[in-house]
Order: structure tokens, then sequence, then C-alpha cells
């Protein structure tokens, strides 16, 4: 079986759940199964799905070398949906990293540099949006990157994102201002500064 060696191990005293614990261990299963396809769709999957549960118990840094790998693959692939997601989630991970360093004070340049990695692919991601396959979810991504670049103090592009979601909504000219808010999984995370 082929493993993946530019991945790090999984933390041994990361403290996990039990359901936690069980969805990592399905995951990793899953993970060593498609090693020996080599097929990038599952190895997408399968990466993100480790990158997830990682996440999930707050082991962050080890996620997100599972995420940035699924990337990889996922720039193989045909469409740009799988590599447009992993770059918010990136985006959004970094996001977390940068709030967790100013939150220690014990490191303003690891979180600056967490904060200019979520700016990256936040922007990345932003390049692509236009390319996924379907345009309302063209809207949730352009607000998902408009939160990274809100928190990250970037409120004029969060703006500039957030009206191409509101063109794409075709709601310029009705003079109807949508709730935002009401669109699943988009709430806001805290500013970072």
């Amino acid at each position: 079986m082929h493993h993946d060696t530019s991945l790090p191990p999984l933390p041994a005293n990361a403290c996990f759940d039990a359901a936690q614990r069980r969805a990592l261990d399905g995951a990793m299963r899953f993970l060593a199964l498609v090693q020996t396809w080599g097929q990038p769709a599952a190895m997408t999957q399968a990466l993100t799905q480790v990158g997830q549960c990682l996440m999930q118990a707050t082991a962050l840094d080890i996620a997100e070398a599972y995420f940035a790998r699924a990337l990889q693959w996922s720039a193989t692939l045909g469409a740009v949906d799988a590599q447009v997601d992993l770059l918010c989630t990136l985006a959004e991970l970094h996001t977390r990293l940068a709030r967790q360093a100013y939150a220690d004070d014990r490191d303003e340049s690891k979180g600056n540099a967490c904060r200019e990695r979520a700016r990256d692919h936040a922007f990345d991601a932003a390049a692509l949006a236009g390319q996924v396959t379907d345009p309302q979810w063209e809207v949730r991504v352009l607000l998902r990157i408009s939160d990274v670049l809100d928190n990250c103090g970037d409120h004029a592009e969060a703006v500039t994102l957030q009206d191409r979601a509101v063109a794409l909504l075709g709601l310029h000219d009705t003079g109807f201002a949508p709730d935002l808010s009401e669109l699943p999984a988009l709430t806001a995370p805290a500013q970072l500064m």
C-alpha cells in the first residue's frame, strides 16, 4: 500500500472525544484504501474528510496539511468546484489559526502570517468562483470569501464580493436588499483584530 509521506502523522496526544475518534479512524481507513487507487477525485475526497475530522477536533495545523494535499489533488480534476471549496476551507482555517495566535498573545508574527495565507486563499478562491458549476453555489462561495476577508480587515474587498453575490442573485436593479444571513452555514466568525 502506498502512503503519502508528505502528510504529517496524526497527533498521538490529541484530545478527541469518542465520536471524533471514530470519524477520524473511518476517514483514515478510507484514505488508506483510496491511496492504492490513486484516483484524483477519491484522493481529494478522502484527504478532505481527514482534514474535516481534524479541524472539528481543533488539530488545525495538521488539518491544514491534509487540506493542502487535497487541494493539490483537486487541481487535476476537470472542474474547479472542489478546488474552490478547498481554497475557502483553507482560508477559513487560516483565519482560525490567526485568531488562535493572536489570542495566545505569544507570536504576533505567526498570526500575521496566518492572516496573509487566509487572504491568499480567499483571493485565489474569488478568482475561480466564476467557474463553479452552480451559480447559487457561487453566491455562497463569494459570501464565505467575503467573511474571511472581512475578518482579515479587508472590508472594501469583502463588500465588493458581497456586491458580486447580490448581482448574481439579480437583486441590484430591484431595490430589494436581501437578508444574506439567512443562507445556511454563513455565520461570520469574530474579527481577528
